[in-house]
């Protein structure tokens, strides 16, 4: 099935399919390459090495058409017994997955965490779901086999971006950074938000499971490795 984006707020959502695997089609596009990059050559990340607890570094590459070189994660059911209400405090998992610095990006983060949209917009805010999906340079994106609904924005200030809200109003954020090297960090954005696209294939349905599963504690893979050039810890709230 094919995948079409829609900009802004004014049109119908148009349903595209969300599973693994699947070659995608945006508007005015053609059929996303799936370009198979080599079996892991960086001797950090074997090719079965679960990543963040949410796929095998190798399906990773193959979406992404790079090598990984380090990874980052931790993840936190919610508390038991808490009774539901808005202000129920929910599962959360983060992740930083690293590339080579001479790739069209260095990293992709991942925070699936309370109600808001994660590193938003020219203030690089964390905005309410509901709010940033009214921007009107966003793409909406829907899925026949997952519930929910959600966006990418190709011109986010801080890197292309992807955003889904599920059914109990936990928001995912997934966006694509760039090393810094002679101004040249907005290469292939509109790339970029389609390889964001196939990456959400693979995680979207198991985060929320990953999630809500026994708690992991600040990970870091190699374990050796430096405290990936910039944060301690996954965590949104360390990256700016």
């Amino acid at each position: 099935m094919k995948l079409t984006t829609t900009p802004g707020k004014a049109f119908p959502l148009i349903a595209a399919s969300l599973t693994a695997g699947l070659s995608l089609t945006l508007s005015g596009c053609s059929t996303t390459s799936k370009t198979s990059a080599p079996t892991s050559m960086t001797s950090a990340i074997k090719s079965d090495v679960d990543v963040c607890d949410l796929v095998d570094a190798q399906r990773i590459e193959e979406a992404t058409a790079s090598q990984l070189t380090k990874f980052a994660y931790e993840h936190t059911p919610a508390p038991a017994n808490q009774p539901p209400s808005k202000e129920a405090i929910l599962p959360t998992l983060h992740c930083r997955i690293y590339f080579p610095n001479d790739t069209t990006f260095s990293k992709i983060e991942i925070h699936y965490q309370g109600r808001a949209v994660d590193d938003f917009g020219e203030s690089v805010a964390t905005v309410p779901f509901d709010q940033a999906i009214q921007n009107k340079e966003v793409e909406r994106i829907s899925s026949s086999d997952m519930e929910g609904q959600g966006f990418t924005y190709e011109n986010n200030t801080s890197g292309p971006l992807l955003s889904w809200s599920y059914p109990d109003g936990h928001v995912l954020t997934m966006r694509v950074s760039y090393a810094v090297r002679d101004g040249e960090n907005t290469a292939d954005l509109h790339q970029n938000v389609r390889m964001l696209i196939s990456f959400f294939e693979l995680v979207g349905n198991r985060i929320p499971q990953v999630a809500s599963g026994p708690k992991q504690e600040l990970t870091f893979y190699p374990e050796d490795s430096d405290p990936l050039r910039d944060t301690e810890s996954p965590r949104s709230e360390g990256w700016r």
